[in-house]
């Protein structure tokens, strides 16, 4: 808990702004939080601003707030006006937190594709080799035992504050934190030095209405993560590697011996009722075989980013190799049970990049034909569209186009431009995702390999502003037992 007068001071105010000293208790952007002792700050968004909530915050007891402009408020109000609010909350989210980032170690892990997995291998090998470890990521917010869902990939600054507070009460000492470059243009996390960043790969995603204007921007994001950081970890075999890694003093995983950590003799593994990937890792001569129970070149990519991270911050090779021989990550080409002889993998592949390796790792297992049931999301990202289309239409035998998370656009019409870019491969339309789903395991032959991409881990579908309980699972389940001859 602080003073007013000390966060006033902080924020680079006098104290003579401060009318009336009170206790500050927390801090929120949304006006349906506050209360006595909770510091309103007004963020302006896409759809809507924060300044036409604070006559509701002061209602609810806010008596204090940070904005970007002159308001009108009665006089027992404190009101500091700064330049960026987004960034005053993230600063004094921390501040009234205590600081929780001073007794953690910090990993920032961003990137197109595979952030999810690079942070919670990153968390297992910690845990492994004795560190507290509390992770922030796509999945949610986990703290070595259970997780707690969040509403965005990098949450704001407020709460992902109280979580590395709560952190420290706990125990932790390290915690690795997903970095999107949306959370990175919004300031979420302002104010973090991080021990560690970690680049997984970079590829054009993100642009559109809502998120980012050019991919330009897009890049110039991810790069603010490696001015927070001691250090940082980045690919050799991307394409903008020199780029980013000039940033920071840097370390290099990949597939070549140009790296400091390296893997060789790749192979992926088909057992009974499961798939794995083994590898050998090289690091200065010395050489470790690897198994992973993820299948596929991105598995290991993930992998290698994980454990050159671990590195940096002095676990040893033996312990990583060993903490990553179990781990499996939840809607990352996940294997699902069924009744019949067809192998059907749930897998959160939604762009281009992530499909392509989801594809041909597919190819590379299946037995039979591979069936992709995939749509894609609804308002934003619609450049993502026609790549799908085209990946899926190169490595898929059979496409089965659906609804994803349409929002409020048509889900049939986001189908008809996906398979606009659909040439060579049959494929057919089926806007409701669990008749899709059911359709391409009911229609499969024994043998055959069903890939249901885009929603991975989660358990609900975003129609027209709600969030719609929806688990593939269940549906797979129940559609796997019947096969019908067409």
């Amino acid at each position: 808990m602080k003073k007013l007068s000390e966060l006033a001071k902080f924020l680079g105010f006098s104290d003579s702004l401060v009318k009336v000293e009170r206790s500050v208790s927390g801090i929120t952007c949304k006006s349906s939080e506050c209360k006595d002792g909770v510091v309103f700050s007004a963020l302006r968004g896409e759809k809507s601003d924060g300044h036409d909530y604070i006559s509701d915050a002061y209602s609810r007891g806010a008596r204090v707030f940070i904005t970007e402009r002159e308001v009108s408020l009665p006089d027992d109000a404190t009101v500091f006006v700064v330049e960026n609010s987004r960034r005053a909350l993230a600063l004094a989210s921390l501040y009234i937190c205590g600081d929780p980032q001073k007794k953690l170690t910090l990993i920032g892990v961003t990137g197109t594709k595979g952030k999810s997995t690079v942070v919670l291998m990153i968390q297992k090998i910690l845990e492994f080799s004795g560190r507290k470890t509390v992770s922030s990521s796509t999945l949610g917010f986990n703290d070595g035992s259970s997780t707690v869902k969040t509403d965005n990939s990098t949450p704001e600054s407020y709460i992902l504050a109280n979580f590395l507070a709560q952190a420290v009460n706990n125990g932790a000492t390290h915690a690795v934190i997903e970095v999107s470059s949306q959370g990175l243009k919004q300031h979420r996390v302002d104010g973090l030095d991080f021990a560690v960043g970690v680049m997984t790969n970079l590829s054009r995603d993100h642009v559109g209405a809502g998120e980012h204007s050019s991919f330009d921007e897009y890049k110039e994001c991810k790069k603010r993560l490696f001015e927070k950081c001691e250090r940082g970890v980045f690919n050799a075999d991307d394409k903008y590697f020199a780029e980013f890694s000039s940033i920071v003093k840097s370390t290099a995983y990949g597939l070549s011996g140009a790296a400091e950590l390296y893997a060789s003799n790749i192979k992926n593994i088909r057992n009974k009722n499961s798939f794995g990937t083994s590898f050998d890792i090289v690091r200065g001569g010395e050489v470790n075989k690897v198994y992973l129970s993820i299948p596929g070149k991105f598995a290991v990519y993930d992998a290698l980013a994980a454990i050159s991270a671990c590195l940096e911050i002095g676990v040893s090779l033996d312990e990583c190799v060993a903490a990553l021989k179990d781990v499996k990550i939840v809607g990352r080409f996940e294997k699902v049970d069924t009744e019949r002889d067809i192998d059907v993998i749930i897998d959160y592949a939604h762009n281009q990049a992530s499909m392509k390796s989801a594809l041909t790792t597919a190819r590379e297992l299946a037995r039979g034909k591979i069936i992709c049931v995939f749509g894609s999301v609804g308002e934003r990202t619609k450049m993502r569209r026609a790549a799908l289309g085209k990946v899926a239409d190169k490595y898929a035998d059979l496409c089965v186009i659906t609804a994803d998370d349409p929002n409020y656009e048509d889900p049939k019409k986001i189908a008809e431009e996906i398979a606009k870019n659909i040439i060579s491969t049959p494929y057919i339309i089926i806007p409701d995702r669990s008749k899709a789903i059911k359709y391409a395991c009911e229609t499969a032959l024994d043998g055959d390999f069903i890939l249901v991409a885009g929603k991975g881990h989660e358990k609900y579908q975003l129609i027209d502003g709600k969030k719609v309980p929806f688990d593939e699972r269940r549906v797979i389940a129940a559609a796997s037992k019947i096969k019908v001859n067409i």
